[in-house]
């Protein structure tokens, strides 16, 4: 068993498994005092020990977090159970559980319209268009996907070779969660948010092979 040997005020737990596995420790200022991401394919069929891991270096019991916050996708339906599984696991033991969409990173960032892309395997890539008066979601063909307006393209953590041209590092939601950490989950926190996994496709969809 990992013993809670914390000085500092009970901390709060961020876990993003829509796609490769990050995870930080914030203070009580939501500020990160830790921050990794596993680039490893096979890491969410090791989340546990991964999880476990941490905890061990930051010496600390998961019944010590104050608050956790997860990404609820959009992603693949493996990757989004992995963090939601262990969500629902942890609001029965009655830790305070936060969920957002990794599109509203930018939007809790200050960005007032954009499109936020990622990968939707398939050959598809998965578009969140916002602006002041709109917000739509939807699969595109990946390559025939023509940005709205590239200044404005959001990702997280990376885009598909096809779309590499469209990177720039402080559109990287992966990036903005580090840099505006504070305003981001005051924000999830004050709103209360627990939004339900968003996948790509529904689970029947999802596991056919392709053609």
């Amino acid at each position: 068993k990992i013993f809670l040997i914390w000085d500092a005020p009970v901390p709060s737990l961020y876990l993003d498994t829509s796609h490769v596995i990050s995870i930080g420790l914030l203070n009580e200022q939501f500020e990160f005092i830790d921050y990794q991401t596993i680039q490893d394919k096979k890491s969410g069929t090791r989340v546990h020990v991964i999880l476990d891991d941490f905890f061990k270096k930051h010496k600390f019991d998961v019944k010590a977090i104050k608050n956790w916050f997860v990404l609820a996708g959009p992603g693949s339906y493996t990757g989004m159970r992995v963090s939601e599984g262990i969500a629902q696991i942890l609001e029965l033991e009655q830790i305070p559980i936060y969920s957002f969409y990794t599109y509203q990173i930018s939007e809790f960032s200050g960005a007032l319209s954009g499109q936020w892309l990622t990968s939707a395997f398939r050959g598809q890539v998965f578009v969140y268009s916002w602006g002041p008066t709109y917000k739509t979601s939807e699969l595109n063909d990946l390559k025939s996907f023509t940005p709205r307006n590239a200044s404005e393209v959001y990702f997280h953590g990376d885009l598909p070779k096809e779309l590499q041209r469209l990177k720039t590092e402080h559109h990287d939601t992966n990036v903005l969660i580090q840099q505006n950490s504070q305003v981001i989950f005051k924000t999830v926190k004050e709103l209360g948010l627990r939004h339900l996994p968003q996948y790509f496709r529904l689970a029947e969809q999802e596991f056919i092979p392709n053609p």
